[in-house]
């Protein structure tokens, strides 16, 4: 009998000696520590920049307005101040109920509260820009026609987000004093194309009661196209529309 009591401690010894080796394992192992660094992290994405287009004259030909977001970490003072200014009241409301910073659409970029992150997000597209046949557009994230299709890899690649990293609690909500990522550096790196700005400018001008036709304008000395535009043109912000026109 005490031959088998013996054995069966020897047993669970040897076990629980494996648990610890096992447990010591994951503590060191690079692969935990990595998952343990990432627990206690939240990022709110405020928006994306992709890679610039330019004429020859360093004008850019995308990226060229935008708009207001801001990061919001919700309690009562942060959520009464911002509010009036809010895009979007339905899904601010919605938001609201995480918890959990978010991201909103906003009028006004000057707030007091220390809760409230603005940040200047980019258009890529407007309805006024010049050579939208020649830049062409994206969907999805990827380039679908003209140069953003042409030089995907150059225009994605040199995007980058915008984006704050908060240290969160067990419930989600933000530890205060600690520190706050911010990840918000303009994008500069790009494209550029031979096209003249102010030349493109007069062509779509003069052009624009053109119901079928292009026109071209071209550097004899060395072969570069100043100015290129299609007619008919159309608006990014209407391409369903446009790709079902004859």
């Amino acid at each position: 009998m005490k031959k088998r009591i013996a054995f069966v401690s020897f047993l669970v010894l040897i076990m629980f000696l494996l648990c610890i080796m096992r447990l010591c394992f994951i503590i060191s192992s690079d692969k935990y520590k990595s998952v343990f660094s990432e627990n206690g992290k939240y990022t709110v994405k405020a928006g994306h920049i992709d890679g610039m287009i330019y004429d020859k004259n360093m004008n850019p030909l995308v990226n060229r307005k935008s708009i207001y977001k801001a990061v919001v970490i919700p309690n009562p003072e942060s959520i009464r101040e911002i509010r009036p200014y809010v895009v979007d009241e339905k899904e601010f409301s919605e938001n609201i109920k995480t918890g959990k910073p978010f991201v909103c659409k906003v009028t006004e970029n000057n707030f007091e509260s220390d809760d409230i992150y603005v940040f200047e997000v980019p258009l890529r597209y407007s309805d006024d820009d010049l050579a939208v046949h020649i830049t062409g557009y994206t969907s999805d994230g990827r380039g679908v026609c003209g140069i953003e299709k042409s030089y995907d890899p150059v225009l994605r690649g040199n995007g980058k987000d915008i984006e704050m990293i908060f240290t969160s609690d067990a419930q989600g909500g933000v530890l205060k004093g600690e520190d706050i990522s911010v990840s918000d550096e303009d994008v500069k790196n790009g494209v550029v194309l031979t096209l003249d700005s102010d030349i493109q400018k007069i062509c779509e001008e003069v052009c624009k009661n053109v119901k079928k036709g292009a026109v071209v304008v071209m550097d004899i000395k060395n072969g570069d196209i100043l100015a290129m535009a299609s007619f008919p043109s159309y608006k990014r912000s209407e391409i369903g529309n446009a790709l079902e026109n004859k």
